[in-house]
């Protein structure tokens, strides 16, 4: 009997331990989720214009601002206003592309380091400051829309001539670029 008690213990032993330590494994399910949003697009519309300059016996600046507008020029730099070439001062416009309603951030680079005269003059206008000034906000957002959508953006910017510049046509590639935040 004494051996049949010690066998029921251990037994109950054993069942107890069993439900003290359960099941060794476990699962659950979840779903995996995607959103899908338009790729940001860039595309070029009219370039930056600082329009017909004179470079007088002192250094200056000529600034465009994003909306357009300009400020004559200040220093020894001055816009011509005759009527002999068009003459129209007028920021650089961009189209961006998105999805509707998101944020984004745009860059531009400054203009490296010099603007030159590709025809003959290789001597630099000016210590090549252009400084950029944009019409987005600080930041910007796609308007509100299901699916893919667009925007302006007009960039400006400040040049530094240097006193009785070379005359000539003066160009440089500069960059924008926008990406969502």
């Amino acid at each position: 009997m004494k051996n049949s008690i010690k066998t029921l213990a251990v037994v109950a032993l054993l069942a107890i331990a069993g439900n003290a330590f359960g099941q060794t494994s476990a699962s659950a399910s979840a779903t995996a989720n995607a959103t899908i949003i338009c790729p940001m697009t860039l595309t070029q519309v009219a370039d930056l214009y600082f329009g017909t300059l004179i470079s007088g016996a002192s250094a200056g600046t000529f600034t465009v601002n994003a909306n357009g507008t300009n400020d004559g020029g200040t220093g020894g730099v001055s816009l011509y206003h005759g009527t002999m070439i068009h003459n129209e001062p007028s920021a650089a416009r961009f189209m961006v592309g998105g999805q509707g309603g998101y944020h984004y951030h745009v860059d531009g680079t400054v203009i490296d380091p010099w603007m030159t005269n590709g025809n003959t003059d290789p001597t630099p206008l000016g210590p090549g400051t252009v400084l950029f000034n944009s019409d987005a906000a600080a930041d910007p957002i796609l308007p509100a829309g299901d699916g893919c959508v667009q925007q302006p953006l007009n960039v400006g910017g400040t040049y530094s001539l240097p006193a009785s510049a070379t005359p000539g046509t003066y160009t440089k590639t500069f960059y924008v670029t926008v990406h969502y935040n």
